[in-house]
């Protein structure tokens, strides 16, 4: 009798625990499904799973893991100047221009520093040399369209600024003398808002003005160093202390000097 009890209490021991293992375990199929969109071909009678369409190039908003190497694809999308989308394989990847700045769309000259985009990688297998990826999931790049740097053409075009915040490129820095010098494109303009200044609703500082001076000086402009330091200056500026040296622009390049960042010398 007692062996018979004992028994039957195992039985419904073993039933209530196979009762609770199947009421907790989770459904990992239904998770699975709800996280992909089901379409029933009705061809074959099968259930595939539907892949994300690439073909609305605008709106992609797609982001990959910055890749810090190199690799070459189809522009298939220009939104404005300085911003393009490239394809890596079959993923198109935003890519801003790295040290250029180009006029906002509804500024002016902004569509014309688009279609100068456009015109020359539109539809054209370019070389993607990413250099960080930014807060918006955009690859920050240099691009190279047939061996010539796209952000180095649209400054020389006069359709955009060397973005110095963030570049200290010479060449760069070199392209947008010539261009404000040969008064091309934006630089037809007086006193041009600078886009960086639009985007936060304000106008041209003084510092501006003063860095935008600047730049139409010449090789044999003066300018200031002291004895032990490592920029050069403007006349005046407050950094200047003691003793001081005058010397031509050209002497303080070749010797290697950094433009001050408060009094804004020539570069």
């Amino acid at each position: 009798m007692k062996v018979l009890l004992i028994i039957i209490l195992a039985v419904l021991i073993a039933g209530t625990c196979y009762t609770f293992f199947v009421l907790t375990v989770p459904d990992t199929k239904s998770k699975i499904d709800t996280k992909q969109t089901i379409v029933k071909n009705d061809s074959t009678n099968k259930i595939v799973t539907s892949r994300p369409s690439y073909k609305n190039y605008e709106s992609s908003d797609i982001k990959l893991p910055f890749a810090g190497n190199s690799f070459s694809g189809k522009c298939v999308y220009v939104a404005d100047g300085d911003t393009i989308n490239v394809m890596k394989g079959n993923i198109p990847v935003k890519i801003r221009l790295f040290g250029v700045d180009c006029p906002e769309k509804s500024q002016a000259y902004g569509q014309d520093a688009k279609e100068f985009t456009t015109s020359l990688v539109k539809d054209q297998i370019v070389t993607v040399i990413p250099k960080k990826q930014d807060n918006y999931g955009r690859t920050i790049a240099s691009i190279s369209i047939d061996g010539k740097n796209l952000s180095y053409l649209l400054i020389k075009a006069g359709y955009g600024w060397h973005y110095k915040m963030f570049s200290k490129s010479r060449e760069l820095a070199k392209a947008e003398r010539e261009a404000r010098i040969a008064e091309r494109g934006l630089w037809q303009q007086d006193n041009p808002q600078k886009p960086w200044n639009y985007r936060h609703g304000t106008s041209n500082s003084n510092r501006d003005k003063m860095e935008d001076a600047s730049m139409n000086d010449n090789e044999n402009t003066p300018v200031f160093v002291t004895t032990n330091g490592s920029k050069y200056h403007r006349e005046g500026c407050k950094s200047l202390k003691g003793n001081y040296i005058e010397k031509t622009l050209e002497e303080v390049r070749n010797e290697g000097y950094s433009p001050c960042g408060w009094c804004k010398p020539p570069q």
